[in-house]
């Protein structure tokens, strides 16, 4: 990730989601609550939280980078409006920020 740059984490609790291959569900619910041309320009990201990695909760964060602060809002609002991330998503929703960027993060798109 980029320091500096502005940043928006979307967490997953896991243990919710009943595939095994649980981060390709993860971006299927951000697909669905957010159109992909709507983060056109945007530095993607993906990984287990580095609590998830240490065996103190069972995260998966999908993240997004971006100059664009309206863009961020955009999405952290369709988050929040969605059944299907209501149903995954753990009391901690959002990491923003130097939060975002703490975690051990790979570049996904």
């Amino acid at each position: 990730m980029f320091p500096g740059m502005p940043a928006l984490g979307i967490r997953f609790n896991v243990d919710e989601i009943s595939q095994s291959d649980y981060g390709v569900e993860c971006w299927k619910v951000l697909w669905k609550a957010v159109r992909s041309e709507k983060l056109c320009g945007a530095h993607l990201f993906e990984g287990d939280t580095m609590g998830t990695l240490n065996g103190a909760e069972n995260v998966y964060v999908v993240a997004v980078q971006t100059n664009d602060e309206a863009m961020l809002q955009h999405l952290h609002n369709a988050i929040q409006e969605s059944r299907d991330y209501a149903e995954v998503a753990p009391q901690q929703m959002f990491l923003y920020a130097a939060g975002v960027i703490a975690e051990p993060l790979t570049e996904a798109g």
